[in-house]
């Protein structure tokens, strides 16, 4: 016991003596510990202190000032990040980690042209870095460049040709280049005592410089009647933040499609990777029915969440639906596994028209699935469960499948 309590006391004061030495003593190498173990608790005002008090004292210590340009940027204060990290830069021109930081607190800042001019003028001095082209690929694909980006991930292949990172950047940004795409899709909605209902459509899509514009033909069998409707959409670009959504149909065919339909939605990116939007949707039947809509959808990482309510006023009062969609994607915009859960009709969904009119009662869950099959084959599949009302108070289930294939060029 009493060799316990020795041991005890020798430590007690051996550590007070640390601390008594280190508060005479100015160690920048611990104080440097102390500033990324505050920053990696998230504790960025102090670790901003402890580097600053650093520097007054070191003010040539680069790995320092590089790591509180970097925490500026994760903090979004990009001026003073470029401040710190040109100071390096004029220093140490060959500087890596100032080179890689202040890229990418320009791309961080949505200021892609810059990011490039930094990576070039590395690259010219290390043409085999992989790490810097993988930077200006982002700020290439950021303006738009695909060609150009594409150029790059082939400089990367010519060094290693294995890289599988470099791969699927390839694959997603040709696919970003190409402007067309055709599509065939087929869906089937069975019945328990009824017959099934077929929906078929081919669409033509073309990437224009003021937004993408779809053409469609759509061929639906509904409990013996049969019919065609032609649409066309559009996503005209109105600014950096904004792009807007512009539907038109028609057919001849009443039984199975409205007479006309029309649809619009104007969308805005907000901060933090927020959108949402507002829009209404028209169909002319006997009767006209008028809808309004909107959303709001974030995303999570590689996972998107999405809600969208449907309004549709009328004589007999205001029906309310929505749909609320999870999808989480791989390696592409088109590479994704997707869940939903619908309350009432959709005017969105060719299959609900009538049930829109009808403002039947309507639950359903679908799970999605769309991947790439080569470079420019695109394969999509669904299935969902539902339970519809089809006539006041009675209600009968629906089991729904879908399959689609698209050609990108």
């Amino acid at each position: 016991m009493a060799r316990i309590i020795c041991i005890n006391i020798l430590l007690t004061l051996f550590f007070i003596s640390k601390i008594s030495f280190s508060q005479t003593q100015f160690d920048p190498d611990s104080l440097f510990g102390v500033a990324r173990n505050q920053s990696g608790l998230n504790d960025y005002d102090n670790a901003i202190s402890t580097c600053n008090k650093i520097l007054e004292k070191y003010p040539n210590y680069n790995d320092v000032r590089v790591y509180l340009g970097t925490i500026y940027s994760w903090n979004k204060r990009y001026n003073e990040a470029r401040k710190e990290l040109s100071l390096v830069l004029e220093k140490d021109s060959l500087s890596r980690e100032a080179t890689v930081a202040l890229i990418n607190t320009e791309l961080w800042s949505d200021n892609p042209e810059q990011a490039m001019k930094i990576s070039d003028k590395w690259l010219k001095y290390q043409k085999h870095d992989i790490e810097i082209m993988f930077l200006k690929i982002k700020s290439l694909d950021n303006q738009k460049k695909y060609k150009d980006a594409i150029a790059v991930t082939d400089t990367i292949l010519k060094i290693d040709k294995n890289n599988i990172k470099v791969l699927d950047i390839k694959k997603d940004l040709r696919v970003s280049d190409s402007k067309n795409a055709i599509s065939i899709n087929y869906y089937n909605d069975s019945y328990k005592k009824f017959t099934p209902r077929h929906l078929f459509y081919i669409d033509y899509s073309r990437r224009t410089s003021i937004g993408t514009i779809i053409g469609r033909i759509n061929y639906a069998e509904r409990f013996g009647n049969k019919g065609y409707q032609y649409e066309i959409d559009a996503f005209p670009k109105y600014s950096k933040n904004s792009y807007g959504y512009i539907n038109a149909g028609y057919s001849d065919s009443l039984n199975v499609f409205p007479h006309y339909r029309f649809g619009s939605d104007f969308y805005y990116n907000l901060p933090k990777a927020f959108e949402i939007s507002a829009g209404f949707r028209y169909m002319k039947f006997t009767s006209d029915v008028t809808i309004f809509t909107g959303h709001i959808g974030k995303y999570i990482g590689n996972y998107w969440f999405s809600l969208r309510p449907f309004i549709t006023p009328g004589n007999t009062g205001t029906s309310f639906s929505g749909i609320f969609q999870l999808r989480r994607y791989f390696s592409s915009s088109k590479d994704y596994l997707g869940l939903s859960f619908g309350y009432g009709s959709s005017p969105d969904d060719k299959r609900d028209y009538f049930d829109v009119i009808h403002r039947l009662i309507s639950r359903k869950i679908k799970i999605e699935y769309c991947t790439h099959i080569s470079s420019f084959w695109i394969f999509n599949i669904s299935s969902s469960l539902g339970n519809e009302e089809y006539f006041p108070g009675i209600y009968r289930g629906i089991y729904s499948v879908g399959i689609g294939i698209e050609r990108i060029f």
